[in-house]
């Protein structure tokens, strides 16, 4: 098989597998980056961090323990094939894992560059987190925001109001 295939065949595999399956899972992803595939540097990545475990044992994946040094590895190995979610994993890893968002920071944004929308919010967070959270990221859909800014609209128009009047 070929790198893209060897992929295919392990991101497949990821897809509706199990604990059980991480070692053939991992082997198809280390063949494929082997020949060069980038998607397969950065699945790989989480594969070493603990993430596909986590998942797969229904785990928060920010809790995962793995091997974050060869994680971060082929993190790097994949942000430099130009693969943004490679770029953005490397950054979470230094943010939240290791604390480091000086380090964090130019992999978020070279995944940013590459149309990685969370890299994005990240950045515009900072180093404590992103100011808003993003409507996707809210069990509400972002409505109870939405309704709180009109309510506080609302309340100072009232406010407002009773001066004049007053």
């Amino acid at each position: 098989m070929r790198g893209d295939e060897l992929y295919q065949a392990g991101y497949r595999l990821e897809r509706g597998g199990s604990v059980a399956d991480l070692p053939e899972i991992e082997h198809l992803y280390r063949r494929s980056a082997a020949a060069g595939s980038a998607a397969a540097m950065a699945r790989l990545g989480l594969l070493l961090e603990g993430r596909t475990r986590a998942e797969f044992e229904g785990h928060w994946p920010g809790r995962a323990v793995g091997n974050l040094a060869e994680a971060a590895e082929w993190y790097r190995r994949g942000a430099e094939r130009g693969d943004p979610h490679a770029a953005f994993s490397l950054g979470r890893l230094y943010s939240e894992k290791l604390g480091d968002w000086t380090k964090a920071e130019p992999w978020y944004r070279r995944a940013a560059r590459g149309g990685h929308d969370e890299a994005r919010r990240r950045l515009a967070g900072g180093p404590h987190g992103e100011p808003w959270p993003s409507r996707e990221n809210r069990p509400d859909g972002g409505w109870a925001v939405l309704a709180a800014v009109v309510g506080l609209a609302v309340l100072l128009a009232l406010v407002a109001f009773v001066v004049t009047i007053g």
